[in-house]
């Protein structure tokens, strides 16, 4: 099967039958059901989901294997996106309110830990011999487990900055990767394929995640990023990309004054937005989409080994645009 007749299937056929059981499991909850609508009224590019079914139709799995389990992934990302929404104090998503500014905090929770539930139903109830059926609730699991972990890391950071570049990719890896590694390599794991190429999968995407929270952590920091506040890591004390990579090159003057910034309980507007234009024009922007380069040739490396057509479907869907902006 071609590239190209993959991501057809992953972005038609497929996609619409996925979206059908995401709002299907919005609805399965009454209480919560206003709410979830109102999150997937703006559903966002769902790569996980066509990671899934990219993977899952490169590997000959048949369609009711391969579109709840690429539902499956698209309900753990979502639950982490309502939480973090809300942990994060972020008011807007994808263009509109986030479902604990619209319908309160408790809604948000509750939503998120509906997702989960419905996300681990949908693999539970997945028709596989058992042998497989346990490495697809296993890597679930495993996913959900170090997401929580890194979030749980970026908390940890909020009161004990850890300005290191190594520590911040560690921590980026778990939270951001860990469920867009998923989607594939649970289908390998499904299809029977051996434990080097599912490791080989999550070590590519983990590393895509990360770039792609660099250039996440870039955009706001540059104030790009449509509807959120420039610069809102900086007002909560978090150490992003930007900030690690500010300080890799600042002189011992300038770490203590970032020092002293981070140790604050409470921050300005002004201070915010000082801070923010300081590293916007700092060489940390360019240290940052060096380390997005570095990230995608890891994962270009790692995902040698993996099916061509497999291989060829994530550089298109991820690897290559990725590319295309930090090399503009």
């Amino acid at each position: 099967m071609s590239t190209n007749t993959t991501t057809l299937y992953a972005t038609a056929r497929g996609h619409a039958a996925v979206g059908e059981r995401l709002l299907d499991c919005a609805r399965r909850s009454r209480p919560l059901r206003r709410a979830l609508e109102h999150h997937f009224a703006a559903r966002g590019k769902e790569v996980r989901a066509q990671l899934a079914l990219l993977a899952s139709e490169s590997l000959d799995l048949p369609e009711v294997v391969s579109v709840p389990w690429a539902a499956a992934c698209e309900l753990l990302h979502n639950a982490s996106l309502l939480h973090d929404d809300l942990i994060d104090l972020d008011r807007h998503r994808r263009g509109i309110e986030t479902v604990w500014s619209k319908f309160g905090a408790d809604q948000a929770i509750l939503s998120g830990d509906h997702l989960l539930n419905e996300a681990f139903g949908l693999v539970a109830t997945l028709p596989l011999p058992p042998e497989s059926h346990v490495s697809a609730m296993i890597a679930a699991h495993a996913a959900v487990s170090r997401t929580i972990r890194g979030a749980s890391e970026e908390g940890v950071r909020l009161e004990r900055p850890n300005f290191s570049v190594a520590h911040y990719e560690r921590m980026v890896a778990e939270k951001t990767g860990s469920l867009l590694a998923l989607p594939v390599e649970g289908a390998l794991l499904m299809a029977g394929r051996s434990e080097k190429e599912s490791s080989a999968a999550r070590q590519a995407l983990t590393a895509y995640g990360s770039a792609y929270q660099i250039e996440d952590d870039l955009a706001y920091v540059l104030g790009q990023k449509e509807g959120r506040e420039p610069g809102s890591g900086l007002r909560r004390g978090l150490v992003d990309a930007p900030v690690a990579h500010y300080w890799r090159q600042a002189s011992p003057a300038e770490r203590v004054e970032l020092s002293d910034y981070f140790a604050r309980r409470e921050r300005d507007a002004e201070d915010v937005e000082a801070w923010r234009r300081r590293i916007a024009a700092s060489r940390a922007i360019d240290l940052c989409r060096q380390h997005v380069h570095t990230l995608c040739v890891r994962a270009r490396t790692s995902l040698a080994i993996l099916p061509e057509p497999i291989r060829a479907g994530i550089r298109d869907l991820l690897g290559n645009s990725l590319l295309g902006r930090v090399t503009q």
